[in-house]
């Protein structure tokens, strides 16, 4: 009558009380029982877009991504100072994700240039990449000390191939590219 009974949830309550959050269970002889979990808002599954930025394997959570575009170099010009593609009829301005984050530029020049447009406040922009890895869904972990100083990242994963990801904070990739150029 008793053997196994809570020893699966007392797991569950471990696991959560890791990650820093609560588990609560109300019951009602006869009638229902509730689980309430609690989780700390750093702490997340999210769909995201993986792409290769130097050495780094970088995460676009899909909710700021507008969409993924492959560029030609002929498709790219200067306006006012500032790399620009069109799109939709709609002048975008083009960074560099390797230069905004200090990573190396890809070597050699290939025809095909990725870049992954994202939108915030209301202003799209396209963030070249060395190439697009596919989408996962990740879990999301805040970073630690003294990764938590590092701008323009959200937090981190580690994937099921041991590779590290760190989670893009577009909007302030944003910020910090207007006060760059």
């Amino acid at each position: 009558d008793v053997s196994g009974r809570g020893v699966g949830m007392d797991v569950v309550k471990n696991a959560v009380h890791v990650l820093g959050g609560t588990l609560a269970i109300e019951s009602e002889t006869g009638r229902e029982s509730r689980f309430i979990l609690r989780l700390p808002i750093t702490v997340s599954i999210i769909h995201a877009l993986l792409v290769e930025c130097g050495k780094l394997t970088l995460a676009f959570p899909v909710n700021t991504v507008s969409r993924t575009i492959e560029l030609r170099r002929g498709d790219i010009f200067e306006e006012a100072g500032r790399k620009v593609f069109m799109l939709g009829g709609r002048q975008i301005p083009l960074m560099s994700l390797n230069r905004l984050l200090d990573q190396p530029m890809p070597q050699g020049t290939g025809t095909i240039i990725p870049a992954v447009v994202s939108e915030a406040g209301g202003a799209m922009t396209g963030l070249v990449t060395d190439r697009f890895l596919g989408q996962e869904e990740i879990f999301v972990k805040p970073l630690g000390v003294p990764l938590s100083r590092i701008k323009n990242l959200t937090g981190g994963t580690i994937t099921g191939d041991g590779r590290i990801v760190f989670v893009v904070d577009a909007s302030t990739l944003f910020l910090h590219s207007a006060t760059a150029t």
